[in-house]
């Protein structure tokens, strides 16, 4: 599959430059999202094959061996640059049009294709255990890079000026979305060799994720409304919110949630409490 780009319009770059650059800026352009486009395909071809293996697994239509080598590979790309090609067309493409999240379901096109990427990414990945095993056993080697990743942002956006190059304004997007993508697979491999135990109370560390994603939005937003006010600081403040909305997800949880039948089914929680 090949694509085709043939002009590209980000933060009016091209009216920075002379007349009679504006046809080697655009074939440069045009070139960089080839290959970005031609990456994409290449991830696309990877999810649909591993699609493919876990519906022949569940079948009973693979050979166990051919699997393995399929996660393995796929557990590879997750290194390398791809993951993030995705992220980086929503930047160049979408955010420009889109470029305030605001969570309306009608026109925050950029936050609805930024977070249903990452949720077919966690879809892809939930239950692949070959994945798992490979996130456990790079875990140092994926906090190494994200520290590095994150350094390197703090010094584009320190460094850069604030009308940047075209490479400049591109390295920028790909150091945000490389160090977003790679502290979530920091999180996933510590996690899973730190947490995936029989722990006594990870069930009902389990049972309250939901309800408190649902929940915690709303009560930040009310815990700070007031804070902002009275000017507390960059530690008082975000140090109060952050506890009031833990604070006030875990006493929804357990004391109202939890405790009303009509309730917990809009929580994801099932209609009855299991008692066992």
């Amino acid at each position: 599959m090949h694509f085709t780009v043939t002009r590209v319009e980000h933060h009016n770059f091209l009216d920075t430059v002379e007349i009679d650059d504006r046809a080697a800026v655009n074939a440069l352009k045009t070139v960089r999202f080839e290959s970005r486009l031609d990456a994409v395909h290449g991830l696309a071809q990877r999810v649909y094959t591993l699609t493919h293996v876990q519906v022949d697994v569940v079948a009973g239509r693979f050979d166990p061996i051919d699997v393995d080598d399929t996660h393995q590979e796929f557990a590879a790309e997750l290194f390398d640059q791809e993951p993030v090609v995705p992220l980086i067309l929503y930047g160049n493409f979408v955010y420009p049009r889109f470029p305030y999240i605001n969570h309306n379901l009608i026109g925050d096109w950029y936050a609805h294709a930024l977070y249903f990427t990452f949720f077919l990414y966690g879809f892809l990945l939930g239950r692949d255990e070959g994945i798992w095993n490979e996130l456990t056993r790079l875990r140092s080697r994926t906090l190494a890079l994200a520290i590095a990743a994150f350094a390197l942002l703090l010094a584009h956006r320190e460094l850069v000026p604030d009308d940047p190059a075209p490479w400049q304004d591109q390295l920028g997007m790909f150091l945000t979305y490389a160090n977003r993508w790679l502290w979530l697979l920091t999180a996933l491999g510590w996690g899973h060799r730190l947490l995936n135990r029989p722990f006594r109370w990870l069930p009902y560390a389990t049972e309250t994720v939901y309800p408190r994603y649902i929940l915690h939005h709303t009560i930040t937003i009310v815990a700070g409304y007031q804070p902002a006010k009275l000017a507390l600081g960059p530690v008082v403040e975000p140090a109060l919110v952050l506890a009031i909305t833990i604070g006030g997800c875990l006493v929804l949880h357990e004391f109202v949630i939890r405790r009303t039948t009509v309730l917990r089914p809009l929580f994801g929680l099932p209609m009855h409490r299991n008692t066992a």
